[in-house]
């Protein structure tokens, strides 16, 4: 997607307002508001095709096509549609006391009914659309754990050099208990583990780097497992929030 399709929440109103709740309203934007009329539309569509058509008559056609479905269902009541995008038909509204009453102007519409299909239904991840609060809190996550000259895989890390975890949401709430903790964890005869001392050399919100732990040398590197664990505490949340990511270490 070029732009993000970003909404908000407001509290819900009217008849729904006792139970509470919120509903999602599309972000405003001065510059975008503007529903983009039928010359946009063909603008839009002759750009991304990259057709060497007339617009004036490319809109001449689509027009006749909409008139001629419209005449048409309202003359005979059978449904047209075009392929998965929409389907028109002829509805009565209104309400018929006895079964023998005839069609009454006043008190019955005869009305044309659009009615959107498959195409109109069928948007989310897989076509590219992802709606986004603007509001939102990104899930606190782990993505990769590397070292850090960025030349390497995620899980691979080098004897020396500082350690990199990347993810999203890793700042440490530290008045309610966030830590950062570094665990050596061996992988020799009986698992076991025990706790080095790490320095974090810089944390932000989605990059945390570590200096190489002084006392983990390379004789117990050696084939060995590093570990990485991210512990995340909020009030009433203590202990919901861990991540772990573990990586072998590359000699070189």
């Amino acid at each position: 997607m070029k732009d993000k399709l970003e909404f908000h929440l407001v509290p819900v109103s009217g008849t729904l307002k006792s139970k509470g709740g919120f509903r999602a309203e599309f972000k405003k934007d001065p510059r975008r508001d503007q529903p983009i009329d039928l010359d946009g539309v063909i603008a839009e569509a002759m750009t991304a095709n990259r057709w060497n058509i007339d617009p004036e008559l490319l809109k001449l056609y689509i027009r006749g096509v909409l008139f001629s479905m419209l005449k048409n269902t309202a003359e005979d009541g059978r449904t047209r549609k075009i392929d998965e995008f929409f389907s028109v038909s002829l509805n009565i509204h209104g309400r018929f006391a006895n079964r023998t009453d005839d069609f009454d102007p006043a008190l019955h519409k005869l009305r044309l009914m659009m009615r959107p299909l498959y195409a109109f239904r069928a948007l989310g991840p897989k076509r590219g659309v992802l709606p986004v609060n603007v509001s939102r809190i990104p899930q606190f996550r782990i993505t990769s754990f590397t070292a850090a000259d960025g030349l390497h895989k995620s899980h691979t890390v080098v004897f020396g050099q500082d350690l990199v975890v990347k993810g999203s949401n890793l700042t440490i709430d530290k008045a309610n208990g966030g830590f950062v903790s570094l665990n050596a964890i061996y992988s020799k005869g009986e698992m076991a583990s025990r706790g080095v001392n790490v320095k974090i050399i810089s944390h932000s919100d989605t990059e945390i780097r570590f200096a190489w732990p002084e006392d983990f040398d390379a004789e117990d590197a050696r084939g060995q497992r590093l570990g990485v664990t991210v512990w995340k505490a909020t009030r009433g949340e203590d202990m919901d929030k861990m991540r772990d990511a573990k990586a072998w270490i590359r000699f070189e």
